[in-house]
Protein backbone atom coordinates (compact mmCIF):
# COMPACT_ATOMS: atom_id res chain seq x y z
CA UNK A 1 0.00 0.00 0.00
CA UNK A 2 2.85 2.58 0.66
CA UNK A 3 4.65 1.39 -2.48
CA UNK A 4 1.47 2.51 -4.40
CA UNK A 5 1.58 5.83 -2.70
CA UNK A 6 5.10 6.48 -3.49
CA UNK A 7 4.37 5.54 -6.91
CA UNK A 8 1.23 7.68 -6.76
CA UNK A 9 3.53 10.60 -5.46
CA UNK A 10 7.00 10.28 -7.47
CA UNK A 11 6.66 8.67 -10.53
CA UNK A 12 3.37 9.95 -11.44
CA UNK A 13 3.51 13.27 -9.49
CA UNK A 14 0.17 12.27 -7.91
CA UNK A 15 0.50 14.33 -3.87
CA UNK A 16 -3.14 14.10 -3.96
CA UNK A 17 -3.48 10.79 -5.01
CA UNK A 18 -0.63 9.47 -2.34
CA UNK A 19 -2.04 11.15 0.35
CA UNK A 20 -5.78 9.04 -0.21
CA UNK A 21 -2.94 6.20 -0.39
CA UNK A 22 -1.64 7.59 3.52
CA UNK A 23 -5.23 7.71 4.49
CA UNK A 24 -5.85 4.22 3.96
CA UNK A 25 -3.07 2.64 5.48
CA UNK A 26 -3.80 5.05 8.40
CA UNK A 27 -7.02 3.36 8.99
CA UNK A 28 -6.06 0.11 8.28
CA UNK A 29 -3.10 -0.06 10.39
CA UNK A 30 -3.30 2.55 12.64
CA UNK A 31 -0.60 1.38 15.29
CA UNK A 32 1.14 -0.54 11.82
CA UNK A 33 5.09 -0.79 12.11
CA UNK A 34 5.83 1.15 9.22
CA UNK A 35 3.99 4.41 11.02
CA UNK A 36 6.72 6.52 10.76
CA UNK A 37 7.94 5.49 7.42
CA UNK A 38 3.95 6.70 6.39
CA UNK A 39 4.40 9.66 8.08
CA UNK A 40 7.79 10.62 6.83
CA UNK A 41 5.86 9.97 2.91
CA UNK A 42 2.64 12.18 3.99
CA UNK A 43 5.12 14.74 4.28
CA UNK A 44 6.17 14.68 1.31
CA UNK A 45 2.38 14.84 -0.54
CA UNK A 46 1.70 17.52 2.29
CA UNK A 47 4.19 19.99 1.11
CA UNK A 48 3.90 19.00 -2.45
CA UNK A 49 0.33 20.25 -1.96
CA UNK A 50 0.88 23.36 0.11
CA UNK A 51 -0.41 22.02 3.16
CA UNK A 52 3.03 23.09 5.40
CA UNK A 53 1.26 23.36 8.37
CA UNK A 54 -0.09 20.11 8.04
CA UNK A 55 3.27 18.67 7.16
CA UNK A 56 4.85 20.48 10.24
CA UNK A 57 2.32 18.90 12.45
CA UNK A 58 3.11 15.05 11.11
CA UNK A 59 7.23 15.89 11.26
CA UNK A 60 6.58 16.82 14.91
CA UNK A 61 3.81 14.10 15.59
CA UNK A 62 7.47 11.83 14.86
CA UNK A 63 9.24 10.11 17.53
CA UNK A 64 12.49 12.33 18.01
CA UNK A 65 14.86 8.74 18.12
CA UNK A 66 13.77 7.14 14.77
CA UNK A 67 13.76 10.42 13.12
CA UNK A 68 17.48 10.37 14.17
CA UNK A 69 17.72 6.93 12.62
CA UNK A 70 15.33 7.72 9.79
CA UNK A 71 17.29 7.80 6.82
CA UNK A 72 15.96 10.91 5.55
CA UNK A 73 16.42 12.42 9.14
CA UNK A 74 18.87 15.25 8.11
CA UNK A 75 16.35 15.91 5.44
CA UNK A 76 12.98 16.16 7.73
CA UNK A 77 15.20 17.99 10.52
CA UNK A 78 16.00 20.56 7.71
CA UNK A 79 12.44 20.99 6.57
CA UNK A 80 10.75 20.95 10.02
CA UNK A 81 13.50 24.26 10.82
CA UNK A 82 12.46 25.75 7.47
CA UNK A 83 8.81 24.74 8.54
CA UNK A 84 8.96 26.70 11.91
CA UNK A 85 10.82 29.75 10.67
CA UNK A 86 7.89 30.28 8.16
CA UNK A 87 5.35 29.97 11.03
CA UNK A 88 7.70 32.44 12.73
CA UNK A 89 9.16 30.46 15.76
CA UNK A 90 12.77 30.72 14.72
CA UNK A 91 13.52 30.13 18.19
CA UNK A 92 12.62 26.74 18.25
CA UNK A 93 13.66 26.69 14.24
CA UNK A 94 17.41 27.06 15.40
CA UNK A 95 18.16 23.70 17.22
CA UNK A 96 16.85 21.90 13.99
CA UNK A 97 19.20 23.97 11.94
CA UNK A 98 21.91 23.38 14.08
CA UNK A 99 20.92 19.29 13.56
CA UNK A 100 20.48 19.88 10.56
CA UNK A 101 24.35 21.22 9.57
CA UNK A 102 25.55 18.70 11.56
CA UNK A 103 24.06 15.72 9.72
CA UNK A 104 23.47 17.59 6.18
CA UNK A 105 24.92 16.18 3.07
CA UNK A 106 27.28 18.69 0.90
CA UNK A 107 24.05 19.35 -1.29
CA UNK A 108 21.66 20.56 1.55
CA UNK A 109 24.62 22.02 4.21
CA UNK A 110 24.11 25.91 2.34
CA UNK A 111 20.05 25.08 2.76
CA UNK A 112 20.70 24.70 6.65
CA UNK A 113 23.22 27.24 6.98
CA UNK A 114 21.09 29.85 5.15
CA UNK A 115 18.27 28.88 6.81
CA UNK A 116 20.02 29.28 10.68
CA UNK A 117 21.25 32.84 9.15
CA UNK A 118 17.97 34.10 8.09
CA UNK A 119 16.94 32.93 12.11
CA UNK A 120 19.81 34.17 13.83
CA UNK A 121 18.84 37.43 11.68
CA UNK A 122 15.36 37.60 12.88
CA UNK A 123 15.92 36.70 16.74
CA UNK A 124 18.94 40.22 16.44
CA UNK A 125 21.48 37.86 16.61
CA UNK A 126 23.46 39.62 14.08
CA UNK A 127 26.88 38.67 14.47
CA UNK A 128 25.14 35.04 14.32
CA UNK A 129 23.47 35.52 11.09
CA UNK A 130 26.67 36.81 9.26
CA UNK A 131 29.03 34.05 10.23
CA UNK A 132 26.53 31.43 9.21
CA UNK A 133 25.88 33.10 5.67
CA UNK A 134 30.39 33.69 5.74
CA UNK A 135 29.85 29.40 6.04
CA UNK A 136 27.89 29.45 3.02
CA UNK A 137 29.85 31.65 0.86
CA UNK A 138 33.71 29.72 2.24
CA UNK A 139 31.99 26.21 2.06
CA UNK A 140 29.41 27.26 -0.77
CA UNK A 141 30.90 29.71 -3.07
CA UNK A 142 29.09 28.89 -6.23
CA UNK A 143 26.15 27.24 -4.70
CA UNK A 144 22.76 28.07 -4.99
CA UNK A 145 22.62 30.18 -1.82
CA UNK A 146 26.01 31.98 -1.89
CA UNK A 147 24.15 35.17 -3.89
CA UNK A 148 20.74 35.32 -1.28
CA UNK A 149 24.21 35.36 1.60
CA UNK A 150 26.11 37.77 0.22
CA UNK A 151 22.76 40.18 0.02
CA UNK A 152 22.26 39.09 3.76
CA UNK A 153 25.47 40.08 5.00
CA UNK A 154 25.07 43.55 2.74
CA UNK A 155 21.57 43.69 4.29
CA UNK A 156 23.39 42.99 7.92
CA UNK A 157 26.34 45.85 7.02
CA UNK A 158 24.12 48.17 5.75
CA UNK A 159 26.33 48.14 2.92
Amino acid sequence: MLGAALGKLRSQGDPAGALEFYEQYRRRFPAGTLREEERAARVDALVALGRRREALAEIEAMDAERLEREPRGAELLLLEAELLTEEGRCSEALPHFSAAVSRASPSSEDRALFGQGLCHAKLDAPDDAAADFRKVLERHPDGRYAEPARRQLQRLHGD
